[in-house]
């Protein structure tokens, strides 16, 4: 498109401010329970303001450690693992460990994923016949086990061949866990590279430099965008210290540069620009539209 006759279309610019992105960090975390529920499992209780409500106080000792991380999550689980060969109640402990997972930031760990079903017993719930693949041989445990699974895909970490090991000296290759690995390592890998922006495992959590990542993606639709990082220190009059991200195509700096100085330009937003589990919000420099010219006269002779 021409830059005359892009001059009669809706001028844009990218803008992205520090306040906004605060606000939307804000809104994000206060949605982070706001959750499709999956299945309808114990599972989802987690959504209440105390995880373990319902838990036996025998497991909930076990996760009354003040310092919540990775070691003392591993620790709690190998405490339970001591306990002897049959580890009673290990369905209602992996469920209570599911529910903290993200409270102890391991839920997006696959080696804990992969300790909490090796606290379930081998070998006798392996089934020996179609009747019992059918018809989900110790339901109670192979559920659990899907929704591990399940927690594991809404996280987004992908099992691995131990993973499908371990699956099968628990239920067996047929069983209902099993097949549930198998659509997961034929989807996943789809999903994961679909996008052709890559963003890291673990985005950052500072707002400058979710800013830059937004607003570089939202630039790559055009290659002569350029972007641009202002600071509010050297502005005169700013009422706060603070930065702006701008982006801007070479089409859209001329547009601007032609606009006349007497007609207004709008700030619409903010929009909103996911990345992973972060929302980042934008503002965008809109005109108002020109009318088209009237078609040139044709003499009809």
């Amino acid at each position: 498109m021409s830059a005359p006759a892009s001059l009669y279309r809706v001028l844009s610019r990218v803008v992205i401010s520090s306040s906004s992105c605060r606000a939307s960090l804000s809104s994000a975390a206060s949605q982070k329970h706001s959750k499709r529920n999956l299945t309808s499992s114990t599972l989802h209780s987690a959504r209440k303001e105390d995880p373990l409500e319902e838990t036996s106080l025998t497991i909930r000792s076990l996760f009354d450690s003040k310092e919540r991380n990775k070691g003392t999550f591993v620790a709690a689980c190998d405490i339970f693992m001591k306990r002897g060969p049959h580890r009673r109640g290990h369905v209602e402990f992996i469920y209570s460990a599911l529910k903290l997972m993200e409270d102890y930031g391991v839920h997006k760990d696959l080696e804990v994923y992969k300790r909490l079903l090796n606290l379930m017993p081998k070998g006798k719930m392996v089934p020996t016949n179609i009747f019992q693949i059918e018809f989900m041989h110790y339901p109670k445990q192979q559920q659990c086990a899907i929704d591990c699974l399940e927690q594991m895909e809404m996280n987004g970490v992908m099992p691995d061949t131990e993973m499908e090991h371990i699956l099968r000296n628990l239920f067996g290759k047929m069983s209902h866990p099993v097949r549930k690995f198998g659509r997961m390592m034929y989807w996943m890998p789809k999903f994961k590279n679909a996008s052709p922006w890559i963003l890291p495992q673990v985005v950052p959590n500072d707002a400058f430099e979710l800013a830059k990542m937004a607003v570089e993606r939202m630039c790559t639709v055009d290659p002569s965008s350029s972007i641009t990082i202002y600071q509010t220190s050297e502005v005169e009059d700013a009422l706060e210290d603070t930065w702006i991200v701008s982006g801007q195509s070479t089409v859209q700096q001329e547009l601007l540069e032609k606009h006349p100085p007497g007609e207004s330009i709008k700030v619409e937003g903010p929009f909103r620009i996911h990345l992973r589990n972060k929302s980042v919000g934008y503002f965008v420099l809109r005109a108002e539209a020109k009318p088209k010219p009237p078609p040139p006269f044709q003499s009809s002779y």
